[in-house]
């Protein structure tokens, strides 16, 4: 039965655990792949994830680790795609044509 998942986006938490846990990328897309049901869909990582694993690699406590968090995105980019499209700006209201403009902030 084909997947009803069009595509899989990864999260910075799911790849920092990883990485952690000395995970090469391989081993992550496969276990990934066996427990969440994605079947041949997509998977992907945002410019976002990118950068929030870059911060990690700069906040690194020794030269060891920032090394091995440096190796872990450089591997990672090679095996999955960075998604690069342009997100929609969140700018109080709904952009599409003829709508309504909506709250930002809760109202009391």
């Amino acid at each position: 039965m084909e997947s009803a998942i069009r595509g899989l986006v990864l999260d910075s938490s799911v790849l920092v655990a990883a990485e952690r846990a000395k995970l090469t990328t391989p081993e992550v897309l496969r276990n990934i792949r066996a427990t969440a049901e994605v079947g041949d869909a997509p998977i992907v990582i945002s410019v976002m994830t990118v950068a929030e694993l870059a911060h990690g690699i700069y906040r690194a406590n020794t030269p060891e680790r920032r090394e091995r968090r440096r190796q872990f995105v450089d591997e990672l980019k090679t095996h999955v795609p960075v998604k690069r499209d342009r997100a929609v700006p969140y700018i109080g209201h709904d952009t599409r044509q003829n709508s309504k403009p909506t709250r930002s902030t809760p109202s009391h």
